[in-house]
């Protein structure tokens, strides 16, 4: 009973706190993430678009094509996401980084409290997660989720434990 008490209480904070979830996703996986931790933590979880289909092993070909020669694509967002005071930014792992149109959207963004959550389905997440982080030092926090290490629960329950 004490412990449900306090899980509303910790809910109710964390309601008040002011959190954006900006995500991309190509096969909806970073999408349902960002909209269960949204919901766990009272945050608006927006999407961050590119207008380019990634749809399919096509669009997979393309998206690794893009990341490894680093280009640049137009990226569109609510604005409306900035104005929080926490932004929480998710991003499947492209080579050895975000997607093009997270790492576009972060190039362009100085946002002083940012945490950024990069999954993927089985590589070892470590390596690229530093490499990404050594690039962004203005991000104050980078978590590494690995869909065959069946880590998701316990990584998003460190970016909750870390905003309180």
């Amino acid at each position: 009973m004490v412990l449900m008490h306090y899980n509303k209480i910790e809910k109710d904070w964390l309601k008040n706190m002011s959190t954006s979830i900006l995500y991309f996703s190509r096969t909806k996986e970073t999408k349902k993430m960002a909209e269960k931790l949204a919901g766990e933590i009272g945050a608006t979880a927006y999407e961050i678009t590119d207008n380019k289909n990634w749809d399919g092993g096509l669009g997979l070909i393309k998206g690794l094509f893009y990341a490894a020669a680093n280009k640049k694509v137009e990226v569109s967002y609510d604005k409306a996401a900035d104005e929080a005071e926490t932004l929480i930014v998710m991003s499947p792992l492209w080579l050895a980084g975000p997607s093009v149109a997270v790492k576009n959207y972060l190039d362009a963004k100085t946002h002083s409290n940012v945490h950024f959550v990069l999954a993927n389905h089985s590589s070892p997440i470590d390596k690229p997660l530093a490499k990404f982080a050594s690039k962004y030092d203005g991000i104050k926090k980078f978590y590494g989720i690995t869909h065959k290490l069946e880590n998701s629960e316990e990584v998003l329950a460190q970016v909750k434990a870390d905003l309180a």
